[in-house]
């Protein structure tokens, strides 16, 4: 690839920006095209980069919240309270809170 295509689609810089430092005319229909596959492939990597992300947060709150309601159901066995009123609760299971009475 020539070095000044390799540069613009390798660079952040934008078409806008390597049309203002090059000239009109170097920004030819493969220069283009090549900026263009570049975006989108940079698109779809931040894209997924981002779906992990979320997805890795939301995984870490759901465990969060089940870690929280296993240690309020701990507290409440320790305070004598019922299996029921421990389900209403924590929204844990019968089967759940008998384990942790374990």
């Amino acid at each position: 690839m020539e070095p000044r295509i390799k540069e613009f689609v390798e660079s952040d810089a934008g078409a806008a920006q390597f049309v203002a430092r090059y000239g009109e005319a170097t920004a030819s229909p493969a220069v283009r095209q090549a900026y263009q596959d570049w975006v989108l492939a940079d698109f779809r990597e931040r894209s997924l980069l981002q779906g992990a992300r979320d997805e890795g947060i939301a995984e870490g709150i759901t465990k969060g919240k089940a870690e929280e309601r296993f240690a309020i159901a701990k507290n409440a066995i320790a305070m004598k309270m019922s299996i029921s009123q421990i389900e209403l609760l924590t929204g844990l299971t019968r089967t759940q809170i008998e384990g942790l009475q374990r």
